[in-house]
């Protein structure tokens, strides 16, 4: 038994609006397979029918390099690929389209069955992975730069958001070292008769960068946090110099008063 569909809803690529002879819709039966060939091309692909309204395309078998499912919308003339419910508005334009009600029930749902460490990957021609998920851990891996709410993205950084992240916890390395080295027996700890000329002179700390330079390249969190690690490790030997000063006044002190005490009793 052979059906042949000739519904004018089946159109050219290259004219829409009419039906193409070369590239008609042919469909028939072989024992339990229902077969779907585009008449005049190279492109057959073997399908199983099963109910409500299912078609299993049969493994092994290969559709030519036109292979694929095609749908388009008189309305905006755009090919692509639409799942969703029935009857809801849909656009294909870009190339694909999907509309429904709501997410719980009517989104795409990509699953690999029986393997959990499966999963996607995105690649290009040069068969590069783009972006990949790990179905067996959920790990998403992409290659190249992010930019979340925005499509300016640093070129030297590969992850830029647009109003702000809010986290429990960040982790920051740094490369550099960190800024015990201020306790260094070596370490040249600047007179603060120095440290107030610069002040004076710069509006801020030596070794922290100014205000200009913030507003204009921003700050490095793991560098600025050294930076500020230096300047109390900086401020605690200050400190202790001066604890030091404190104490020999006093005992300095104690003695001219002893002395004064013995000059007072004669």
């Amino acid at each position: 038994m052979k059906n042949y569909l000739t519904s004018k809803s089946l159109v050219a690529l290259d004219a829409p609006n009419l039906l193409h002879k070369q590239n008609m819709l042919k469909a028939f039966t072989i024992a339990s397979l229902w077969v779907l060939a585009l008449l005049g091309s190279n492109t057959t692909v073997f399908a199983q029918l099963i109910p409500n309204n299912k078609i299993v395309v049969q493994n092994g078998v290969d559709g030519g390099p036109n292979r694929g499912l095609f749908m388009w919308t008189a309305g905006d003339s755009n090919w692509g690929i639409y799942m969703g419910q029935a009857g809801a508005g849909k656009s294909l334009s870009g190339g694909t389209a999907v509309a429904g009600h709501n997410f719980s029930s009517h989104s795409i749902r990509f699953r690999v069955y029986n393997q959990n460490t499966r999963g996607f990957i995105w690649e290009n021609t040069s068969g590069h992975n783009l972006m990949s998920l790990n179905g067996g851990n959920g790990s998403l891996y992409v290659r190249g730069k992010v930019g979340i709410n925005t499509t300016k993205i640093n070129s030297s950084y590969h992850l830029f958001v647009n109003g702000g992240i809010r986290t429990t916890k960040v982790r920051c390395d740094t490369p550099g070292g960190w800024a015990d080295y201020v306790f260094a027996t070596d370490y040249q700890l600047k007179p603060l008769t120095e440290v107030a000329a610069f002040i004076q002179k710069n509006q801020h700390l030596p070794g922290v960068p100014s205000a200009a330079v913030v507003a204009k390249e921003g700050i490095d969190l793991a560098e600025m946090h050294k930076i500020q690690m230096a300047k109390i490790e900086e401020l605690v030997l200050y400190t202790l110099q001066q604890q030091k000063e404190i104490v020999d006044l006093k005992a300095k002190n104690a003695d001219l008063a002893k002395r004064l005490s013995k000059l007072e009793k004669k």
